[in-house]
């Protein structure tokens, strides 16, 4: 990829168009798994500065077998991201360059995107101030030596979180360690295993973290707030079966490939 974005005020009504075909295709295509779909990211919103990337969320009834059923549709897989649960595809033509985040119905990161879309749509301070951060960083997006995400990527994370919390978003999200306020909170744990690190979020606020070895074994949780221990621990051991049940590694594979993680494509 470039390190020199191409930014563009003239993408929604061409990424809109493509949201609505490629939908259908889907939609066509999954039959009574496609549960909706919603176009997002930066094209997503009228007179918003942006690369020509048409995000696409898409929520299926259910994960399984779903990898093949979208490459049969042109797609390219690439792993999970950096949100467990969370499959990401792009397809790139001549015409259309495009992410497809697809997860289960009811997924809280896919409420996350839509209320800071909507939240950047109606207020124009914040959508002139997002547009003056994104030309600040857009040559900063290639990833630098041992960095999963380019500075673009990087840079951006702050100013989204705290749009997410005036725009009320308070769902219970869990990522892996990538941005930068992730590392540093997960570096109080000191942890010295090569394992998956994770965080656990409460809508943009980091409140615990948890460290699964090699063996798929768990060697540190801590969450902040108590109440929210047995969904976390749920949902890690979820992570843990789907891991022992595809056979995929367990470590986080930083700019090599896609096993696990590969980048985070947000707004």
């Amino acid at each position: 990829m470039d390190s020199v974005l191409i930014l563009s005020d003239s993408c929604y009504d061409h990424c809109r168009q493509v949201f609505l075909e490629e939908t259908k295709i889907l939609k066509d295509l999954l039959g009574s798994e496609f549960v909706t779909s919603n176009h997002i990211g930066s094209t997503s919103v009228k007179n918003l500065l942006s690369k020509p990337n048409t995000d696409i969320a898409l929520e299926v009834r259910n994960l399984d077998d779903i990898v093949v059923k979208i490459e049969n549709a042109g797609y390219t897989y690439k792993g999970e991201l950096n949100i467990p649960f969370r499959h990401f595809f792009s397809k790139n033509t001549d015409d259309r360059h495009i992410n497809l985040h697809v997860t289960e119905e009811g997924n809280p990161e896919v409420i996350g995107f839509l209320l800071f879309r909507n939240y950047i749509e109606d207020h124009k301070e914040a959508m002139d101030k997002y547009i003056e951060l994104k030309k600040s960083i857009a040559k900063n997006n290639a990833p630098k030596k041992g960095q999963l995400l380019g500075d673009y990527t990087l840079a951006k994370d702050d100013f989204i979180r705290k749009i997410l919390k005036k725009a009320g978003f308070e769902g219970l999200c869990m990522r892996y360690v990538t941005h930068y306020n992730e590392r540093k909170y997960a570096d109080k744990y000191k942890s010295v295993y090569e394992c998956m690190e994770l965080v656990f979020y409460k809508g943009p606020q980091i409140i615990g973290y948890c460290g699964i070895n090699q063996n798929l074994d768990i060697e540190i949780f801590e969450i902040e707030e108590k109440q929210y221990e047995n969904h976390f621990r749920a949902k890690i051991e979820r992570l843990i079966n789907q891991k022992k049940r595809t056979k995929l590694t367990t470590r986080i594979v930083h700019n090599i490939d896609y096993l696990n993680i590969v980048c985070f494509a947000r707004v």
